[in-house]
C-alpha cells in the first residue's frame, strides 16, 4: 500500500503551522493534499478519521482552526510512526555485525564530531585536544565511529598523535583487525606501518597469512615491517632463511632481525656460521633475542674475547681497534635477557678481570658509546662508556704524549647483569647477581654488583629488609640506581619492576614488568624513607598507592615536610604530585617556605607552584596572601620585577575559582 499521501498531507500541515490558520481556506495545497488521502480511507478506520479531520479543517464553517490542526497534525505523526519502512530492490540478507563498538548515546554530537575532526583532519591544537579527551573521556574511544576515525589518524601528519593512537590500537581486541587490514596498500608509507605493528600487536602469528599476502607487492618500510611481522610464527622458518639470500639492504637485515627469534637450531646455525666473519652484526641481530640458542652463542663470543684479554692486556701500548670497540658495545647489549652456563661463566669471568676490563681506544677511533637503549631516561639510566685520558711514554731521550680514550667495560657488566633480569628474571642469574656482590667481606664487596643484587632481592618473595639494612651500611651503594624502576601501577594495582628498551628493529619502545614481591607498606617504606635522599623520595613519590589509606597517612606526612623544606621546583612539584595522591587538601607554609627558603624566585615558578599545589582554591588564595605580607618585609624576593598587580590577579582568580 501506498501512503505517501498522508507524507503529503503531513508536510502541508506543517507549513499551514507556520504561515498562519488564517490562510488555510486559500491553501489550495492543502485541499489537494486533503483529497488525496480519500482513496486511503477505506484501508483502515484510522486513515478514515484523518481524512475526516483534514476536511473538517479546510471546511469554511470550522471556527476553531488552530485545535482542529492540532488535532490531525497529532494523529497524522502517530500513525506515521508506526507506517515507516523503507524499500529497495533485492534479496533480503543477514547483516554482517562489525563488533567494533558502540555508538555512545549520552555522548554530544558536539564532543564526538570534535573529536573526529581532531583525529582525522589537520590543525593546530589537535594533539594536545585528543589527549585530553582519551584522559578525561576514555569511554568515547568506544564507539565505533572513533574506532575508525583512530585508524585513519594512524596517517596523521603530527607523528606524536599517529604514534599515540597505536599506542592505543594495540590494546584493542581483534574485533579491530578488520578496520585495520580494510583498504591495506602494500606500497603505502609510514601509515601502513603503523597498520602493521599494530596487527601484529593484537594477532600476533594469527594474522599471519595476512603478513604473507601483503608481501606480494609490498615496498620499502611497509615490506620491512611485513617480514620483521613473519617472526611470529615459526612455520616461516624457511621463508625468513630464503629471504636473506632473496632480500637486499634493510628488508634483508629484517630478515635476519626476524629469524633470530625462531627457537629452531637450524636459525642458530645460521647465525653461526654468520659469527665466523661479521660477530658485531651477529650481536646486534640477537639483540633481545631470548632462544637457547642466542644465548650460547653470545657466551661463546664473549667468553672467546675475554680469554684474548687475559693474555693481552699487559702488552705494552695495548690498545683496542674501533671494530674491537664496535663488537664490545654490540655483545654487551647482546647480554641482556640471555641466561644459562655460558652465559653465568662470562660474568664470572668478567667479574674476576674487574678494572682490567677497561680497554684502552685511541682517540681517532673513539665513538660515543653509552648504555643507552632509548629515549627514556626515566626507564633505563645513561652511562658513558668511554672516558678520555692522556698516557705518556718515554723512548730514549723523547717524551711522547697521546691522548687515549678508556672503554670502561669494569661497571658494564653489572650494569647489563641487572637489565638482564628485568628482562628474564632468570632464579639462577639473580642467584649469581648477588653472589658477585658478596664476593669478598663487607669492605671489600664490589659495590657496583649492588643494584643487580637488589634487582634480584626485589623479584623474590623472600624479605629482603634485613639484607638492604646491613648492605646500606656500605657507603658506595647506589640504591637509586637498584630502585628507579619500582612504582605502583594504578591499572594493574600492584607495585612493578618495570623497564622499556628501544628496539631498533621496529623503531618501538619493549615494556617489560614484574611483580614487586615484597610488602611495601611497612618496614621497606621506613627503610627508604630513613634514607632522607631527594632521589629516594622521587622513588617513593611513584610509589604512592591512593588505595592504601594507612600508607598514603604516612607517606602525606613524610612529603608534607619534604615540601616544606625543598626549593628545587623538580622535586618539589614530585612532592605536589604526591601529596595529590595521598589525598593531602592543604597547602599551608609550603608557598610561604618556598619564598623564605629560596633566594629569588621568576614568575612562572609561582605560576607552576600554584598550579601544582594541593589544597582547594581558596586555601591557595590564603596561602598566596599570607605570602605577598612576607615580600612586604622583604623576607623574600621575586626576580624579574616585581608586579604586584600582577600577583593580586592571581589570588582574585583563586577566590572567584577561575584559575
Amino acid at each position: 500500500m501506498d501512503i505517501t499521501p498522508l507524507y503529503e498531507l503531513r508536510n502541508r500541515l506543517r507549513t499551514a503551522m507556520i504561515a498562519g490558520t488564517n490562510l488555510l481556506s486559500d491553501d489550495f495545497r492543502l485541499k489537494r493534499a486533503v483529497e488525496a488521502v480519500q482513496p486511503l480511507e477505506k484501508a483502515a478506520p484510522v486513515f478514515a478519521k484523518i481524512g475526516e479531520l483534514g476536511r473538517s479543517l479546510i471546511a469554511p464553517e470550522q471556527t476553531d482552526k488552530v485545535d482542529a490542526l492540532l488535532q490531525v497534525i497529532t494523529l497524522l505523526d502517530a500513525v506515521l510512526c508506526t507506517q515507516g519502512m523503507v524499500g529497495i530492490s533485492g534479496e533480503i540478507e543477514e547483516i554482517n555485525e562489525n563488533h567494533l563498538g558502540t555508538a555512545v548515546t549520552n555522548a554530544p554530537y558536539s564532543v564526538v564530531k570534535t573529536l573526529l575532526d581532531a583525529l582525522t583532519s589537520s590543525g593546530s591544537g589537535h594533539y594536545s585536544y585528543v589527549l585530553d579527551t582519551h584522559q578525561l573521556h576514555p569511554e568515547l574511544f568506544a564507539d565505533y565511529r572513533i574506532k575508525t576515525a583512530m585508524v585513519q589518524a594512524l596517517g596523521a601528519g603530527y607523528v606524536e598523535l599517529a604514534d599515540r593512537v597505536a599506542d592505543w590500537l594495540k590494546k584493542e581486541g581483534e574485533e579491530i583487525l578488520p578496520l585495520l587490514e580494510k583498504d591495506f596498500n602494500p606500497k603505502g608509507k609510514k601509515e601502513m606501518v603503523r597498520r602493521v605493528h599494530v596487527i601484529e600487536a593484537i594477532a600476533g602469528a594469527k594474522a599471519n597469512d595476512f603478513y604473507i599476502k601483503q608481501l606480494d607487492g609490498a615496498e620499502k618500510e611497509v615490506r620491512q615491517a611485513l617480514i620483521y611481522a613473519l617472526r611470529h610464527s615459526p612455520d616461516n622458518l624457511e621463508l625468513l632463511m630464503e629471504m636473506t639470500k632473496t632480500e637486499k639492504g634493510n628488508a634483508k637485515k629484517m630478515a635476519c632481525f626476524a629469524l633470530v627469534h625462531m627457537k629452531d637450531e637450524r636459525s642458530g646455525g645460521f647465525f653461526k656460521k654468520m659469527c665466523e666473519k661479521k660477530a658485531q652484526d651477529v650481536m646486534e641481530y640477537v639483540f633481545l633475542s631470548d632462544t637457547e640458542w642466542a644465548s650460547k652463542l653470545v657466551a661463546e663470543s664473549l667468553k672467546e674475547q675475554l680469554s684474548v684479554l687475559k693474555e693481552e692486556r699487559d702488552k705494552p701500548d695495548f690498545c683496542i681497534t674501533n671494530k674491537q670497540a664496535d663488537f664490545w658495545d654490540k655483545a654487551l647489549k647482546a647480554l641482556i635477557g640471555k641466561s644459562g652456563d655460558e652465559i653465568m661463566e662470562v660474568y664470572r669471568m668478567a667479574a674476576e678481570l674487574g678494572p682490567r676490563l677497561n680497554l684502552p681506544l685511541e682517540e681517532k677511533s673513539h665513538h660515543n658509546y653509552s648504555y643507552n637503549f632509548g629515549p627514556k631516561e626515566s626507564s633505563i639510566m645513561s652511562y658513558p662508556l668511554v672516558e678520555i685520558y692522556n698516557r705518556t711514554s718515554t723512548k730514549g731521550t723523547a717524551i711522547k704524549t697521546r691522548k687515549l680514550c678508556e672503554l670502561l667495560l669494569d661497571n658494564a657488566f653489572p650494569y647489563y647483569l641487572q637489565l638482564s633480569l628485568f628482562v628474564n628474571p632468570d632464579k639462577r642469574l639473580g642467584e649469581l647477581a648477588v653472589e658477585l656482590y658478596e664476593n669478598g667481606d663487607i669492605k671489600k664487596r664490589k659495590t657496583e654488583y649492588f643494584p643487580a643484587a637488589l634487582t634480584a632481592k626485589l623479584l623474590s618473595e623472600e624479605d629482603c629488609c634485613d639484607w638492604l639494612c646491613e648492605e646500606l651500611q656500605v657507603k658506595e651503594n647506589n640504591l637509586y640506581r637498584g630502585l628507579i624502576r619500582l612504582s605502583y601501577d594504578t591499572e594493574k594495582r600492584q607495585y612493578v619492576l618495570e623497564t622499556e628498551i628501544f628496539n631498533a628493529a621496529n623503531n618501538e619502545e619493549c615494556r617489560y614488568s614484574h611483580p614487586f614481591r615484597q610488602k611495601f607498606n611497612g618496614r621497606f617504606m621506613d627503610v627508604l624513607m630513613e634514607c632522607q635522599k631527594a632521589n629516594i623520595d622521587t622513588v617513593l613519590c611513584n610509589c604512592v598507592n591512593p588505595e592504601d589509606k594507612e600508607g598514603c597517612q604516612k607517606l602525606e606526612k613524610y612529603f608534607y615536610v619534604k615540601a616544606l623544606r625543598e626549593i628545587r621546583p623538580v622535586y618539589l612539584n614530585s612532592y605536589f604530585r604526591a601529596l595529590k595522591q595521598c589525598g593531602c587538601n592543604k597547602c599551608e607554609g609550603l608557598f610561604q617556605n618556598y619564598l623564605v627558603n629560596s633566594r629569588r624566585v621568576a614568575y612562572w615558578e609561582i605560576t607552576t607552584i600554584v598550579e601544582n599545589m594541593p589544597g582547594t582554591n581558596e586555601m591557595k588564595a590564603e596561602e598566596l596572601t599570607k605570602a605577598l605580607e612576607l615580600i612586604h618585609k622583604e623576607k623574600a624576593r621575586v626576580t624579574g620585577g616585581w608586579n604586584e598587580e600582577w600577583y593580586i590577579g592571581i589570588i582574585n582568580k583563586l577566590k572567584a575559582g577561575v584559575f
